[in-house]
């Protein structure tokens, strides 16, 4: 071909012979047929075209997304190819400065033309701590050869591990969302049920007429306004759980806040009870049958219902209302916390700066005016410790505005605080945060910018003091507010537990008998009234605290109804019908106080206290606070190992303590391992973690402190701190709802038409996908020809 090597062909038949030919570009080639006869040459002319790239189509994931549970971040993509596809891969790194890293997630031997692939990529590589983030992105390749394979790339995609900042604000929408959802909801139930009292109070129609035009209208619409706010109550449990998990991941709050928050969403998952649901369904069967009976007996039902949604709706909302006001105090403190940590490790890097200035000062640079080669690396080191410098003092600026935020959040929530002590609480920690701590942590981003890294850091530890104050005074703020108001609803249970009991005993020594009916009749009548004011009593406390069930006001309704109705048999003189419903009553009271017990219980409950031992979470948390120490060590220890011309016996002892330490911690991961696996409740994949805490150990016992070491053993910290999120997720995790199973007929499907098995049709559109394939314009009017040939059609 052009001019190149000949290549033989093999004989099929005497008369046929079969070859292949490699083209790598656009030309002719030479056939020359030799026989006994003779010989002759035939010349044609060949164009190539060209190996498209592959499609690559990324369904999962569809955007940015937060570093999901077990850090496996789902994937599902589509690609193709005109000539065949021959693997996936998944590239990323964790700054636009780093280089691409590569791993392999698919290969397909057969190479077809079109392939998919859909697992979950491990994103452990990436090292993630709480607020960083990086990028990955989908790489398609076809199988063109000889030459480089054609490629595909997706658009980048950022896995970002929350911060607590960022997890307040989600949380805050989240419920914010609920919030304005529950207002919605409420405000639709008013109007339904004047509409359903409007239409109880219309005369209704005779019984040999059916329903009138307009009242059968009404009804159908307060059904259907009915079914809407069932689905927007639906869609507010649903966020409200989800909110609870966000913040289960991180415990983002104090377990007795976390446990309110979970009966919260109990309570909304609850409004909608079977009752509800019966009667609205009832109604709507009533509706679509035209069954003038059974929409008139249904319609009192559904309005009571109705009411009593509506009022569970209102106590949603004043919960809610409380709760978030406690969340934002306790966020509060949280964030301060969490300032102050960072605020630590600024400090520490501003130590390492003062150290490092202070070796340079000590040395003379005349000494070493002839070593050229030690000059060039002390310029190199010089440089790399001013970049070092200025992306601390960024850090520094950043920290001064967040805490500037938060003082004016405190200022905010002392505004709208009630109680006095709170208040001048919060006024304090706002006033030392915006006076002391953000001053001092702006002072010390300007004495690092100077080069004053010893001043910096002298700076940085008086905001450090600062903040631990400001957040002392928040914390207390919160719990103060919170135990005073958890104290008063325990008490008010209590009291109401106790009356109930002695109204229990009252009616059951009404039914023994001793007192005339009259008396007995009164008496009973008496405590109808006395379990009524108990339930008032309960109803406004029930907006006060969400660990009142509404089991409790189901029971003492049974409790009213049996007593009035036990006063009203034993005045018509039926003492023995009167007597077994205030027997029945007295059961439904004593449910009543044993679901006081209960909340009393959960009231009095402090998680995580008086078990005797550490809870999973605990043991989670001190192994990654002795890793994170660890990791610090290392560090400290690689510095001082880069700038010295040999390891001193100093360092070789440090270094053994470090891989010992090591060694412990990954004993006592392999301890917390043993426990949890029995219980099954651990959903970080520790089992990667104690490998790689086995390799860094390896790796410090034999002098390697790289940056190798760094990165493993910042991503063994990032696997516990993963670990650590998902035992808070799994420990919160609101429990499934059982549902009453119901029969649900569906239609048989209709018969399939006698077209699709024409087998032309199918054919065609068989062919259809490759008439869409890319392909030479020259060649298309002969596709389209031979397309419609087969179809029998002449257009």
């Amino acid at each position: 071909m052009n001019g190149g090597a000949g290549v033989p062909w093999s004989a099929v038949t005497p008369r046929r012979w079969r070859g292949t030919v490699a083209l790598n570009g656009d030309g002719a080639y030479e056939l020359t047929a030799r026989a006994a006869t003779g010989s002759a040459s035939f010349r044609y002319r060949l164009s190539v075209i060209p190996d498209a790239p592959p499609v690559l189509t990324v369904a999962t994931p569809t955007g940015d997304l937060d570093l999901p549970e077990g850090q496996l971040v789902p994937y599902d993509a589509i690609i193709e190819d005109d000539l065949g596809v021959s693997e996936l891969k998944l590239e990323w790194r964790k700054s636009a400065s780093d280089p691409w890293h590569e791993e392999s997630l698919a290969r397909f031997g057969d190479e077809p033309r079109e392939a998919r692939a859909a697992a979950r990529w491990d994103a452990s590589p990436l090292a993630l701590l709480p607020g960083e983030s990086g990028v990955f992105r989908l790489v398609a390749f076809d199988n063109a050869r000889p030459g480089p394979r054609g490629r595909a790339t997706s658009i980048e995609f950022r896995v970002r591990f929350p911060s607590l900042n960022d997890l307040y604000a989600a949380i805050e929408d989240r419920q914010e969302s609920v919030s304005k959802a529950l207002e919605r909801a409420a405000e639709q139930s008013r109007e339904v049920q004047r509409s359903l009292e409007k239409l109880q109070r219309q005369p209704q129609t005779q019984a040999h007429q059916g329903p009138s035009f307009e009242r059968t209208e009404e009804m159908k619409k307060a059904a259907e306004r009915q079914q809407a706010i069932a689905e927007q109550v639906n869609e507010a449990a649903n966020n409200m759980r989800e909110s609870l998990e966000q913040a289960a991941e991180r415990q983002a709050f104090q377990d007795q806040l976390q446990q309110k928050l979970k009966e919260m969403s109990n309570i909304l998952k609850d409004i909608q009870n079977q009752e509800f649901k019966d009667a609205l369904k009832r109604m709507q069967e009533a509706l679509q049958q035209m069954d003038r009976r059974a929409m008139e007996e249904a319609l009192p039902k559904l309005a009571e219902q109705n009411k009593d949604m509506l009022q569970q709706l209102e106590r949603s909302l004043e919960l809610l209302k409380q709760l978030r006001e406690e969340e934002r105090l306790e966020a509060l403190a949280r964030r301060a916390d969490d300032l102050k940590a960072r605020q630590d490790e600024l400090n520490r890097e501003h130590g390492e700066h003062a150290d490092q200035q202070k070796q340079a000062d000590a040395q003379d640079p005349q000494k070493d005016a002839g070593k050229d080669a030690q000059k060039d690396a002390s310029g190199s080191q010089t440089k790399q410790g001013e970049e070092s410098r200025d992306a601390l003092t960024e850090k520094q600026k950043q920290a001064a505005q967040d805490t500037r935020e938060l003082a004016k959040d405190a200022r905010e929530a002392s505004k709208t605080s009630d109680q006095a002590d709170s208040k001048e609480r919060l006024d304090q920690a706002a006033n030392e945060l915006e006076q002391q701590a953000s001053e001092q942590q702006e002072e010390a981003g300007r004495d690092s910018q100077s080069g004053d890294s010893q001043s910096a850091q002298s700076a940085g530890q008086k905001a450090s003091e600062s903040l631990s104050r400001a957040s002392s005074a928040m914390r207390s703020s919160a719990q103060q507010q919170q135990q005073e108001q958890d104290a008063r609803n325990l008490a008010a249970v209590r009291r109401a537990s106790q009356d109930l009991v002695a109204l229990s005993r009252a009616s059951q020594e009404n039914s023994q008998g001793r007192q005339s009916p009259n008396d007995a009749a009164d008496a009973q009548t008496d405590l109808a009234e006395g379990v009524a004011r108990v339930a008032d009593s309960l109803a406004a406390l029930s907006q006060q605290t969400p660990f009142l069930s509404n089991r409790v006001n189901a029971a003492l309704g049974r409790a009213m109804q049996g007593l009035q109705q036990s006063g009203h048999e034993m005045q018509q003189g039926g003492r023995e019908r009167g007597m077994q419903s205030g027997r029945s009553a007295s059961a439904s009271l004593n449910e009543a106080v044993k679901e006081l017990r209960k909340s009393e219980q959960s009231m009095c409950q402090q998680p995580g206290q008086g078990t005797g031992g550490k809870t999973a979470t605990q043991k989670i948390g001190e192994v990654g606070k002795k890793q994170a120490e660890l990791n610090r060590r290392s560090r400290e220890i690689a510095r001082k190992l880069s700038q010295a011309m040999t390891m001193t016996q100093g360092d070789a002892a440090e270094m053994r303590r470090l891989a010992d330490e090591q060694r412990r911690i990954r004993e006592q991961l392999e301890e917390v391992r043993r426990d949890e696996d029995a219980q099954k409740s651990l959903l970080g994949r520790l089992d990667e973690a104690q490998k790689e805490m086995n390799e860094a150990e390896e790796s410090i016992r034999q002098g390697d402190v790289g940056d190798d070491l760094e990165q493993k053993q910042t991503q063994i910290l990032s696997r516990l701190l993963d670990a650590q999120r998902s035992i808070h997720r799994r420990d919160f995790d609101p429990e499934r709802e059982a549902e009453r199973g119901v029969d649900v007929a569906h239609p048989s499907p209709a018969a399939l038409s006698k077209d699709l098995f024409r087998e032309n049709d199918r054919l065609r559109q068989d062919l259809l996908k490759a008439d869409a394939d890319r392909v030479p314009s020259q060649y298309r009017t002969l596709i389209e020809a031979y397309l419609r040939a087969l179809n029998g059609t002449s257009k």
